[in-house]
């Protein structure tokens, strides 16, 4: 039997700055699905409570975490908000997600809020009685809004709505096709990301396109990477749109051995200017440097990657939590994990160049999945009668938190490959304790451990030989 040791992953937790706050849920079994920021300084979190029957959550608190108001929403059915969007005047929030009911499939939901949490409207959404996943929403005006679906077994789409629900034109995508929520560019036109799956020779396409507001009129579709695994792949979340008529948004690709976010900054004929492994979330500091979730699967890696304003020097961050979002507000940055949110004002690590952004050969001159303008299209749709109850509450752990950099260290590991039993060797970085964990190319645990590194002389022996035969990752810290 042989096992083999592919990636290690190595690192020294080294705090620069603990967070300004954590606050994590009273309640067990809250997950926290989107955060934006509003324009009085204030932040909305939706997410979902509760296990086999959930119902929704609609959070606003103020840049330091302290909860504003807090609203659940239930009936006699799983509620689960996923993603939301405040109206160009800042009077109306709209929040997309899914009821399912246990005998049918799941339906989509939009649900409009006023700035107080108060319900204006509710609407549950089905088409043709398959599962219906309403997952981004953007504004386009202050009276019609875009919303990104996966409709099972069929095909992804993106709906345009007006201001009360009402769906009236889509672009409907080929099989298991699916699109991000569209950015409003400068100009007044949208960008769409997308991914296509079962091209020839059994590749998928990540692309996107220019279009017209009322997806008309394409003005020049790109392809931004293709993969040859025709089952997984991301559009990405929706992305920011700047001032020279381009963008930034992201996209995933899958293959054998990894799965990763890409982030792309475009001009407005859609080139690639740079492009970064790290996503899907990203915001800015108050200087100009962007900041990047790193949410990839296969090889775990710092949570955070901090790019400067001139796209030139990098560093990579770790948190204590995962990230389901991040925002940025009066200088400060928000980022929701599963199920708790944080904040901090600043990385105060020093850069270091760890690397470069470029175009890397990602962007190709035609794309040859999209087809055409949008189509006719309207929901089946019926009214609902959501209840509010008491929101969740939030309080503040006190435990260390902070965001660290990460360092190399130069310990050994031996022998590799192997038949079961290795010797791990660990350096002057790891001067007391550290703790290691063995996961397969899954991303499943297989072993998990804290150690004294001390001793032993500091060399340590490990027996797998109990692991099936294959390639395992090993990350220390």
């Amino acid at each position: 039997m042989k096992i083999i040791i592919t990636i290690l992953l190595l690192v020294l937790f080294n705090f620069c700055k603990a967070a300004d706050f954590h606050k994590q849920p009273s309640s067990p079994n809250v997950t926290l699905t989107a955060i934006i920021a509003d324009t009085d300084s204030s932040i909305l979190i939706v997410g979902y409570e509760g296990t086999s029957l959930t119902r929704g959550i609609l959070v606003r608190a103020d840049i330091n975490g302290d909860t504003i108001w807090s609203k659940s929403f239930e009936e006699n059915l799983s509620v689960q908000f996923h993603s939301l969007a405040l109206s160009f005047d800042s009077t109306r929030i709209v929040v997309v997600g899914n009821l399912e009911v246990a005998s049918g499939p799941k339906n989509g939901l939009i649900i409009e809020f006023d700035r107080e949490g108060n319900i204006q409207w509710q609407k549950k959404y089905n088409y043709y009685l398959t599962d219906d996943l309403f997952e981004e929403i953007s504004f386009i005006n202050n009276k019609t809004f875009a919303v990104s679906t996966r409709v099972y077994p069929n095909a992804g789409s993106l709906i345009l709505f007006d201001s009360s629900g009402y769906s009236f034109k889509a672009i409907i995508g080929g099989y298991l096709d699916s699109y991000s929520a569209p950015i409003l560019l400068a100009n007044g036109n949208i960008f769409i990301s997308a991914v296509s799956y079962g091209g020839p020779g059994n590749s998928s396409t990540n692309f996107g396109f220019k279009v017209d507001t009322s997806l008309t009129n394409v003005y020049w579709s790109n392809v931004y990477n293709t993969f040859t695994n025709n089952n997984s792949g991301d559009a990405g979340k929706k992305g920011i749109a700047l001032s020279d008529g381009g963008c930034i948004f992201s996209n995933m690709c899958q293959t054998v051995f990894s799965m990763n976010y890409a982030t792309y900054r475009l001009d407005s004929s859609g080139h690639v200017l740079w492009s970064i492994i790290g996503g899907p979330y990203f915001t800015e500091f108050a200087n100009g440097d962007y900041l990047f979730s790193n949410n990839n699967y296969y090889n775990p890696t710092p949570v955070f990657i901090r790019m400067d304003s001139g796209v030139s020097t990098f560093a990579n961050y770790n948190s204590l939590f995962g990230c389901n979002g991040l925002t940025s507000i009066d200088g400060k940055i928000i980022c929701i994990s599963q199920n708790s949110f944080y904040g901090f004002d600043s990385l105060d690590c020093s850069m270091t160049n760890i690397g470069s952004a470029s175009d890397s050969g990602m962007n190709y001159p035609v794309d040859p999945h999209f087809g055409g303008s949008g189509s006719a299209f309207n929901y089946n749709t019926t009214n609902l009668n959501l209840t509010p109850v008491d929101g969740i509450s939030f309080y503040q752990d006190c435990t260390p938190v902070g965001i660290s950099k990460y360092e190399t260290s130069k310990l050994k590991i031996y022998p590799n490959p192997s038949e079961g039993k290795i010797k791990i060797k660990f350096d002057e970085l790891f001067r007391d304790h550290c703790t290691i964990r063995v996961y397969d190319l899954m991303g499943r645990n297989c072993f998990f451990e804290s150690i004294n590194t001390i001793e032993e002389a500091g060399i340590h022996e490990f027996d797998f030989t109990s692991f099936p035969k294959g390639i395992y990752f090993v990350e220390i810290y």
